[in-house]
């Protein structure tokens, strides 16, 4: 038995680990094609239905670029390619582009009907109104180019549901709101969001990205800069935060990405030291660091950065920099630190504004490192301690405080165990205690032990820090006091199951974090579970499967149906039966706010280089309840991170 618990083991964690893959199909290449055969004209007269309904919808044609969409044969339209589906099913409309066509009007809905498009490009037009919902049809476009025009509303979320988009241009349009989370786990090579009107904090999973290119400059952007950067793909090589309002320190993971190229992070409000690992930036091309609230002293290790070709530090708070920095004078480096406090040196700001230096008592506490710091190690060695040492702190940095504090201390709590500081049976759930010996500490601290150290404990702490945090950052995001009330209700219902003599459990830690893992495969049912290759699921039947796997190993199965029936009660109480015409039952209430914001203070302090973030901050009770509080649906999760 203790064997096939062991491969029982094994197998979740496998998995927890394993990255889900999403199947991929394109069209071929765009060229003109003639007239098509009998076998596509079905395609053929949808797609011409579709050209005409957006032809009507265009209310200024000055290049006269539509005189050509005439006729059933839209392969000879202007702007419009085709090709062969390579599928035995003719020709198929594989791509538009109208850049530069300057057409007025709007993005009509039969435009989804172009199902075999793998390419849309309309930079430089004059389109106004919102991306329609009916966009989620095009499930082969791999290039969707919005930019410079007049679109407005909300990020266009049916970007979302686009699973081989690989490049997406908004830039030079008018959208607003805050950026979904979603958008960087999905597999995009480029994103381009800059020249918009985006607020609110950039997400945490900015970390998650593989993009190569990310621009986000231009907007309203608030907070700091997410400590998750430090995750990102090894592929980037460019990304811009330039002309937001983003404030606090530079995280040390900048450092990380050996071979990026430029890094803008000018006009904002940073503040403090920079970070040694700056000068693992051996690739670095433009570095600009201007127009912010940094202080101390211009690091060697930036002067020196082997491939710089220009160093921006103009308009910040530096009091001097050394030698190596002179000798970008004589080199072929642009190098602008005016608006200084550099003394001895010309167009520098007036001795009292260098006085009272900005966030002068803010901490940009750093990771500690060898002085200097050898970069090259850490770049040739990806699993150098010290490597190590800075991603570790990053991840539990960008953790947000509810996940951060459960999994926190039920990691402390199994590690006082080990070490004989305590036992079991003073802190498991035992109602004669309770109620005849007044022992109520009992009611909470049976919720905080998940068992030794064992593959068991590490697939719990696995899914807090998965399923917890995809949830906190997610439909939860800037909702932490709701996500607080989430985990009171949970234990509340588990406290009240095991009650239930079949249904007692000495610890009820197991159950809480399985309740998690229910909620998070309801807001994410399409997210893709990928066994070792050999068994893939949608996440909707992740709960069962795990069951299934407790039925045949022998391990007990009532920590998890516990799980699932508080999870589930949960659900059904604030989602499916709002959703229905009923009403929202369990909404915070009014006292858990100040508990959520005592949570945000407490544990938003246990970070290393960097200030409290600002995004789990209680929402305004006095704001308008949103009506499900549901995240996207039917993404495609990347579990490898």
């Amino acid at each position: 038995m203790e064997k096939s618990k062991k491969i029982l083991g094994f197998l979740i964690l496998l998995l927890h680990l394993t990255p889900a893959k999403s199947a991929i199909g394109s069209i071929g290449g765009g060229t003109n094609s003639p007239e098509p055969s009998g076998s596509s004209m079905s395609k053929m007269e949808t797609a011409y239905t579709s050209l005409q309904a957006w032809k009507s919808a265009i209310t200024d044609d000055p290049l006269r670029i539509l005189d050509s969409w005439v006729g059933s044969n839209v392969c000879s339209y202007k702007g419009v390619f085709c090709a062969s589906s390579g599928s035995g099913g003719g020709v198929v409309v594989a791509g538009i582009d109208l850049n530069h066509a300057n057409l007025q009007g709007s993005l009509v809905k039969e435009l989804s009907l172009l199902t075999d498009m793998s390419l849309l490009h309309l930079n430089s037009n004059r389109f106004t109104g919102t991306v329609p919902d009916t966009f989620k049809d095009l499930l082969f476009l791999e290039e969707l180019d919005l930019s410079n025009n007049l679109l407005s509303g909300d990020f266009p979320a049916v970007t979302l549901y686009m699973p081989t988009l690989i490049y997406l241009d908004l830039r030079f349009n008018s959208f607003s709101g805050s950026i979904p989370e979603e958008l960087f786990y999905k597999n995009l090579d480029a994103i381009f969001l800059n020249d918009n009107q985006f607020e609110g904090e950039i997400p945490q999973s900015l970390g998650n990205s593989p993009a190569s290119v990310i621009n986000l400059a231009n907007n309203k952007f608030s907070g700091s800069i997410p400590a998750s950067m430090g995750f990102m793909g090894s592929k980037l090589r460019e990304i811009l935060f330039l002309n937001n309002q983003i404030s606090g320190c530079i995280p040390e993971g900048v450092g990380l990405f050996t071979d990026i190229q430029v890094l803008d992070v000018s006009f904002n409000s940073l503040m403090g030291h920079l970070p040694d690992t700056l000068s693992c930036l051996q690739d670095i091309q433009v570095l600009n660091l201007g127009h912010n609230k940094l202080s101390g002293e211009l690091p060697d290790v930036v002067c020196s950065l082997r491939s710089l070709m220009n160093l921006t530090v103009a308009y910040n708070f530096f009091n001097g920099f050394s030698e190596e920095c002179s000798r970008l004078f004589i080199g072929n480096v642009g190098f602008d630190f005016s608006g200084n406090c550099i003394p001895g040196r010309d167009m520098q700001r007036p001795q009292p504004e260098c006085s009272v230096i900005p966030g002068g008592s803010l901490s940009c506490l750093r990771i500690p490192t060898p002085k200097p710091l050898v970069c090259a190690s850490l770049a040739e060695q990806p699993h150098h301690l010290g490597m190590v040492h800075i991603r570790i702190f990053m991840f539990y940095n960008s953790l947000p405080p509810i996940s951060k504090a459960y999994g926190t201390i039920c990691l402390v709590a199994t590690a006082a165990f080990q070490l004989g500081l305590y036992s079991p049976v003073h802190i498991e759930l035992l109602y004669e205690e309770v109620f005849y010996r007044f022992q109520v500490w009992r009611l909470f601290t049976n919720f905080f032990f998940l068992g030794k150290f064992s593959i068991n404990f590490g697939i719990r702490l696995l899914m807090i820090a998965r399923y917890g945090v995809q949830l906190e950052n997610g439909p939860f995001d800037r909702r932490t006091a709701d996500f607080l009330w989430m985990m009171i209700f949970g234990a509340f219902t588990l406290l009240v199951l095991s009650a239930i003599p079949i249904f007692w459990s000495p610890f009820l830690g197991v159950s809480l974090v399985f309740m998690l893992l229910y909620v998070w495969s309801r807001e994410y049912p399409n997210a893709q579970i990928n066994i070792y290759g050999l068994v893939s699921l949608k996440a909707f039947y992740f709960p069962w499967a795990m069951l299934a796997l407790d039925v045949i190993f022998g391990s007990p199965l009532v920590p998890d149906l516990l799980g699932i029936i508080a999870g589930h009660l949960y659900y059904f109480l604030t989602v499916l039966h709002p959703l229905a015409g009923g009403k929202n039952i369990l909404k915070t209430p009014m006292w858990v706010y100040p508990y959520c914001f005592w949570f945000f203070k407490a544990f938003s302090r246990w970070r290393i280089g960097a200030r409290p973030v600002t995004r789990g901050q209680p929402t305004n009770p006095a704001e308008p309840e949103r009506s499900s509080g549901v995240a996207f649906r039917g993404r495609s999760y990347r579990l490898s991170g």
